[in-house]
């Protein structure tokens, strides 16, 4: 199905019918997507296109992938026929020791093999081998029938080569479908049907994880819900979320939270028109190669070519019409959902869930341990310490800090809903509130807790360490966690001794971020690069080893009773203990199966998702901090993510220094029932010494490697610090960013340039993070900044819609986007100079330091244009464009003014003018059409060119190229205006320009039409030539009577049919006459000599036969004088020439 029209009939032909699981061999494409799995080369491919995830991949190899969907097996191969025989072996025995063991199997594909036990007309070698290994694994072929598989498209002959083996009993249905496929094969269906095995349909569980439609929410009418429902009388947990329920039931609808398959609904661009045509498409495929006469065969067939034109061109027509639509939909809302719709094709689409009861049960035990009862420290009532009142104005500071876009707990209630309660009914909430704050009881209702498991990118699916737990929690408890989460604080982080949390922890404090963390890695690692190397200064610490330790589920499987002990010892109030011991006994988790809501009881771990999980989390984590370490040697936390960082005179020293903090990290680790995953360890020395580096060094018994670069928190460190790999990581992730982007931001039509500013932004600051760390020693190498400019440049020619033979610094000036190596520059500044302002105590806001940055920013942005538009190495295009736009910050900070497809050709030189094309090689001129001899570029034409100076009076107003756009950015009207005389003006260039480009492409035609005329004739001496050379080798074989007879006849009937082709077919008279007599010679001269014609007969075909060859001779003079004509025509027009 190698085909791009079949991979899209494929798409909608999978919504048609249930499919569940599509096994496809030589596929045209395959997305990244984790509901594609495909062998090495992509020669094969899974597509789980229904209800069921894939839960694991057994095998990826040449020509074969292997991977478990709803508890079944399914192999999907490809064996190409230029596969040798041993290729073909070699495979059979991989797919072998895979599928050997599993108890239910369904193998499919194209494995060009033939046997008569599959329907095929003969043996071959791999048929027989094919046979005997699945019968070897207990496999039985499925095909039913002769039905041929292989089409060929009626070029080769068909067979029967797509073979389906699967465990007995397995597969019912088999067919082979008679459908449109655009592919040289059949399409194959059949159903699963193991009858042995109870699989129940799933349950009614939706009453439980429903929601409500959030589009339909009306604060307005929700607030009158409210009060209908009586919330202001309710006085527990209970009673709250019944009237909350009551109100989103009376103003929204309720829809499942469960994500269902695509069944019955079409891809996005089919159209009625599409469906017509694939219709229309398969009966023209159905009745081309029946038996017909010559001419309408030829007929039916070039029917078939055009409809498939047709069908062809309709779906690409629709593609480009829904994605013009999904880009015109980006003007009212950025990040709507065409946003979101685009972000899906870079994420790789939803996924659904697993049902299977076993399997979630399997994973939860291993993503949610059970653990020993916990033993939470003894509280005293009265230790003097309260926990002050909950008040309207926290609740109303909260409720304005809730995101919309946070998806619900079990409950189902939003947080626009909850947000609309805080606000309207605060007292209510408070006193429930200060009830259980003061009662130190958490509800029982909000310790339940929905599970979603979402597949973490680049991992294969099957274990359960690939997925990623989410617990949804009730948003109305998140905002009573956020209450106790403030009293919390003020004990750990606002008490009167200062911190209580050690400051090597950097993961959900306030004031701090992974910057920081990353920031002492570095000092570090400068420390040892820029120590002096020389061998006679002993003690200098000139290397540094980092190990990046990572804590196997980490969040899950945290100790309550080290959570309670590390409260106690930290002052927690008795209180707030017995609250937040409330608040960890008896969580339940639950999840939908095909069986119903399953439950499963939490012993360990803080709640991922939560708001009180992560400082939980940190004040347990605290103690690791302080774990006596060998000298030099330093601990770095962001979370669970620990960083060892040690130094050293020598490199075995520090790794030495580095590997002992490591084995007392997880002796800690192991005393509080955590579990080091070894294998994930990392480990880099930084140094400035050419001398070989170690590469190994062992932990725990295990050796594992020294890599050259760390990957820490989204940076990545190289022994050197030029932060080349990290440059083109980020380049890499924001270019995909920008491709999946592209489709919102087409030339014509689409947003404006001022959305797609803020698109870019997306891309923009991806290449931001941590600039701090990185930003300013990597814009100092060349290399570095022309990564990122490749990747900033295309994205701002998309913002603006311009011409890509721009340069640069054009391209980020028009798309008012400050480049990337300023933009970096100034992030390191600004975050040098709030650090800075914080040790010096002064009040100054972000916003006015990042002014005074942007404003340092402007001025170096400023020299590089001048540079650009004066230097030596400016270009036409940029000194035009320099000489319209000397000013670049009043350019980038105006109010008003887009800039688009058309305005930027006048702007930058590069559009639809003749010297920008005779530059580009697609014009021999460049003289303007109206005036001889001069240049057709953009100040001629916008300025200067009479044809154009009708639209220069109405919208330019004696406009000159150094006042216009100062009076654009004047003036928006003016700017308007302006606009307009570009779009008229360079419409009409490109409608002329496209014309000259027709009438070239038609003298270029008639030009060689004598040079194909050459190339056919030249080609036909050379086959007749071939032929010639066959046929006198045959000649001087000895031949029998019989074969000679035989031979004879097989000629005849192909020379008879070789002439009744050419009489049929549409060819100039002359040459239509020679041949249509040549057939009348020929039939007449067969039919006498048949046996037994009477003599009548026989006289009648005589005089027919001799009419015959008069017709012959008088068509062949008139063909003859028909040439002879020509020959002196093309002698007259040379000697004229």
């Amino acid at each position: 199905m190698h085909c791009v029209d079949a991979h899209n009939l494929l798409t909608q032909a999978a919504r048609d019918v249930e499919v569940e699981v599509i096994l496809i061999s030589d596929p045209w494409k395959v997305p990244k997507m984790t509901l594609w799995q495909a062998s090495v080369g992509q020669s094969a491919a899974i597509f789980a296109c229904g209800t069921k995830p894939i839960q694991k991949v057994r095998c990826q190899a040449s020509g074969m992938v292997v991977a478990d969907i709803g508890g079944i097996t399914y192999a999907s191969c490809y064996a190409p026929p230029r596969w040798t025989f041993e290729q073909f072996q070699s495979m059979l025995r991989r797919l072998e020791a895979t599928l050997r063991g599993c108890p239910k199997v369904v193998v499919g594909g194209d494995f060009n093999a033939w046997h008569t036990a599959w329907g095929s007309v003969r043996n071959n070698r791999r048929g027989a081998a094919l046979l005997e290994m699945m019968e070897g694994i207990g496999l039985v072929c499925a095909n039913v029938g002769n039905t041929q598989t292989f089409l060929g498209n009626h070029v080769g002959a068909s067979s029967i080569v797509d073979v389906t083996f699967a465990t007995p009993n397995i597969v019912q249905d088999w067919h082979v479908h008679e459908c449109l496929t655009r592919s040289d094969h059949a399409q194959v269906r059949f159903r699963i049907g193991d009858q042995t095995v109870d699989r129940r349909p799933p349950q009614a569980t939706g009453a439980f994880f429903r929601r409500w439609c959030v589009k339909q929410f009306d604060p307005q009418a929700y607030k009158l819900a409210l009060d209908a429902c009586g919330l202001g009388d309710a006085t527990t947990v209970a009673e709250v979320t019944s009237r909350l329920t009551e109100a989103c039931d009376e103003v929204m609808r309720r829809v499942s939270a469960t994500p269902r398959a695509h069944y019955g609904r079409p891809v996005y661009w089919w159209t009625d028109e599409i469906a017509e045509l694939r219709d229309a498409c398969f009966w023209a495929q159905r009745t081309a190669y029946k038996p017909a006469p010559p001419d309408v065969r030829q007929q039916r067939q070039q029917f078939l070519r055009e409809t498939r034109k047709k069908l062809k061109k309709a779906i690409k027509t629709s593609k480009r019409r829904c994605l013009q639509e999904l880009a015109d939909a980006v003007k009212d809302n950025p990040f709507g959902e065409s946003y979101n719709i685009v972000r899906g094709w870079l994420r790789g689409g939803p996924t659904p869930q697993e049902r299977d009861p076993e399997i979630l049960r399997n994973i939860a035990s291993e993503l949610f341990p059970r653990r020993q009862p916990s033993t939470w420290p003894l509280t005293e009532p009265g230790d003097g310490l309260s926990l002050r009142p909950v008040t309207n104005t926290e609740l109303h500071d909260i409720a304005k800090r809730l995101n919309p876009r946070k998806a619900p707990g079990p409950d189902g209630i939003p947080n626009a809903a909850v947000r609309t309660a805080l606000l309207e009914h605060t007292d209510t909430i408070r006193r429930v509130f200060q009830q259980h704050l003061e009662s130190g009881v958490f509800p029982e209702e909000w310790k339940r807790q929905r599970l979603v498991l979402l597949p973490k990118p680049g991992k294969q699916p099957g274990p359960a360490s690939a997925l990623r737990p989410l617990c949804m929690i009730s948003n109305l408890g998140k905002v009573f966690e956020r209450v106790i989460l403030d009293r919390l604080n003020d004990v750990l982080e606002f008490s009167e001794d200062g911190p209580r949390l050690a400051p090597q922890q950097h993961g959900f404090r306030k004031g701090r971020s992974t910057v920081g963390a990353m920031e002492t890695l570095v000092e570090k690692a400068l420390e040892a690069y820029s120590a002096p190397t020389d061998r006679d200064r002993p003690g200098v610490l000139r290397h540094c080893a980092a190990i990046a330790l990572d804590v196997r589920n980490a969040f899950n499987t945290a100790s309550w009773t080290a959570i309670g002990r590390a409260l106690h010892s930290k002052g927690v109030p008795s209180a707030l203990l017995r609250l937040l011991q409330s608040y960890l006994a008896g969580r339940e988790l639950l999840y939908d199966s095909y069986d119903g809501v399953q439950r499963w009881e939490v012993t360990a771990g803080v709640p991922q998702g939560s708001i009180l999980g992560p400082t939980l989390w940190n004040v347990m984590y605290d103690a690791v901090l302080s774990v006596p370490l060998p000298a030099g040697t330093d601990i770095i936390a962001y979370a669970d993510d620990l960083l060892i960082v040690a130094a050293g005179d020598e490199q075995e020293k520090a790794m030495e220094n580095a590997v002992g903090a490591a084995i007392a990290v997880q002796r800690w680790l192991a005393e509080n029932d955590l579990k080091l995953a070894v294998q994930k360890t990392e480990a880099i020395i930084f140094s400035r010494k050419r001398t070989r580096l170690l590469r190994t060094f062992e932990l725990d018994g295990e050796r594992l490697p020294i890599g050259d670069t760390l990957r820490y928190l989204g940076v990545t460190f190289n022994r050197h610090l030029d932060w080349k790999n990290h440059t083109k990581t980020v380049a890499e992730k924001a270019e995909r960013h920008v491709r999946s982007l592209r489709a919102l931001m087409p030339n014509h039509g689409g947003p404006s340039s001022s959305v797609r500013r803020i698109l870019a932004s997306v891309a923009e600051s991806t290449m931001r993070y941590a600039a701090p760390i990185w930003g300013g020693e990597a814009m100092g190498n060349q290399e570095n900044r022309r990564v990122l400019q490749r990747v900033q440049g295309p994205l701002a020619q998309r913002v603006v819609g311009a011409f890509v033979s721009m340069g640069y610094w054009v391209k980020v000036l028009l798309a008012n986007m400050i480049p990337m190596e300023l933009l970096l520059e100034e992030d390191v500044r600004y975050h040098s100079a709030r650090q800075e302002v914080r040790l010096a105590g002064e009040q100054v806001s972000p916003a006015s330091l990042r002014a005074q940055e942007r404003a340092v920013t402007y001025a170096k942005w400023q020299d590089e244009w001048d540079e650009m538009g004066t230097g030596r190495s400016s270009t036409s295009c940029t000194r035009w464009t320099y000489r319209l736009i000397p000013n670049v910050r009043c350019w980038s900070e105006r109010r008003h003014g887009e800039v688009d497809f058309y305005l930027s050709q006048v702007l930058t030189d590069h559009g639809f003018f003749r010297a920008y094309l005779e530059q580009r090689k697609f014009t021999d001129s460049s003289d303007c059409s109206s005036c001889p001899g001069v240049p057709e570029n953009a100040q001629h034409v916008f300025f200067e060119c009479p044809r154009f100076h009708a639209i220069r009076e109405q919208w330019l107003e004696d406009s000159v190229p150094e006042n216009m756009v100062s009076r654009m950015l004047e003036c928006s009207e003016y700017w308007g205006a302006v606009k307009t005389a570009a779009k008229l003006i360079m419409r009409q260039l490109q409608t002329e320009w496209c014309l000259h480009q027709q009438q070239d492409s038609m003298r270029r035609s008639l030009a060689d039409d004598d040079m194909i005329r050459i190339i056919a004739e030249t080609r036909r001496q050379r086959r007749n030539e071939r032929q010639r050379r066959r046929r006198a080798i045959a000649n001087t074989r000895p031949v029998t009577p019989q074969e000679a007879v035989r031979r004879k006849a097989v000629r005849k009937k192909r020379n008879m049919q070789h002439r009744v082709a050419l009489a049929s077919r549409p060819a100039p008279p002359h040459k239509m006459a020679v041949a249509q007599a040549r057939v009348r010679v020929a039939i007449t001269k067969e039919a006498l000599q048949e046996p037994g014609l009477s003599a009548l007969r026989e006289t009648e075909l005589r005089r027919e036969h001799r009419w015959a060859l008069a017709d012959l001779k008088e068509a062949r003079r008139l063909q003859r004088n028909h040439r002879q004509q020509e020959d002196r025509a093309r002698r007259a027009s040379e000697r004229v020439q």
